[in-house]
């Protein structure tokens, strides 16, 4: 009699993984194909880890909150209809995590800058302790230096969320301590005393330079960028979040 050979469990395991994997990759690069590419002028939205962003975009794109919200891993997409008017934008809600913006948001700025309105920086005025002003310092320092890069540059709103929070500070003393610390930063990398990683080949010299004329008497303003920045303030999970909306009907129309 013939015998029958148990079937091998663990090929099958690892086939089923590897077919698995390749689905993964495929689903990846065909995101990031359709992602990089902006067909029509849009918003993107940006910003540390938890500082409301996702809440925002489902805000502006669905007109309520969702009811849970988990950190993303890729951009989130949709039209947001600002009126017959005005008409639809593009808005897109990157992950805050650096390696993503690594991986995401820096490409898609590069790739897509002329087709970009405005970014909204959403920014968590309850957590403004001093690491988190050197995150978010650090942050707008890599932005700039793709923004600042074109004539008359990006505009930004800088969103100070949750500032009607006890624990918040005012998005006057944000501003202050975020100029201070871009300065700081600015400076400790000229005289080559610490740096920011290089990101896609770029010097920390070449980020400085990029925003030299954003200085006067030693001092960084944000007021002498090219591109157009300005502060905001609200509570997205209260839906006061009219500053946004205005400063988006305003960049549509200019």
């Amino acid at each position: 009699m013939f015998e029958v050979a148990p079937p091998d469990y663990q090929k099958f395991i690892v086939s089923l993984l590897l077919a698995l994997a390749v689905l993964v990759v495929t689903s990846v690069l065909f995101n990031r194909k359709r992602i990089f590419h902006a067909s029509k002028p849009v918003f993107v939205i940006s910003g540390p880890k938890s500082s409301g962003k996702t809440n925002l975009f489902e805000l502006l794109t669905k007109g309520d909150l969702p009811v849970l919200t988990v950190s993303s891993v890729e951009p989130n997409s949709a039209t947001l209809n600002l009126g017959a008017q005005i008409g639809s934008y593009d808005v897109y809600d990157f992950p805050g995590n650096e390696k993503l913006k690594s991986l995401y948001l820096y490409p898609f700025l590069k790739k897509n800058l002329s087709s970009v309105k405005g970014i909204i920086y959403m920014i968590d005025a309850s957590q403004f302790s001093s690491e988190y002003c050197t995150e978010v310092a650090q942050d707008l320092i890599r932005l700039y230096e793709i923004t600042e890069s074109v004539p008359n540059g990006i505009d930004f709103q800088l969103f100070c969320n949750k500032c009607d929070l006890f624990t918040s500070k005012k998005w006057t003393t944000i501003k202050s301590l975020l100029e201070s610390e871009i300065a700081q930063i600015c400076k400790r990398q000229i005289l080559n005393l610490s740096q920011i990683s290089a990101k896609d080949g770029q010097s920390d010299e070449a980020i400085v330079q990029q925003l030299a004329s954003s200085f006067k008497d030693g001092k960084f303003q944000f007021e002498l960028l090219e591109g157009n920045t300005e502060f905001g303030q609200g509570n997205v999970h209260k839906k006061k979040i009219e500053m946004v909306t205005n400063w988006l009907h305003e960049k549509a129309i200019n």
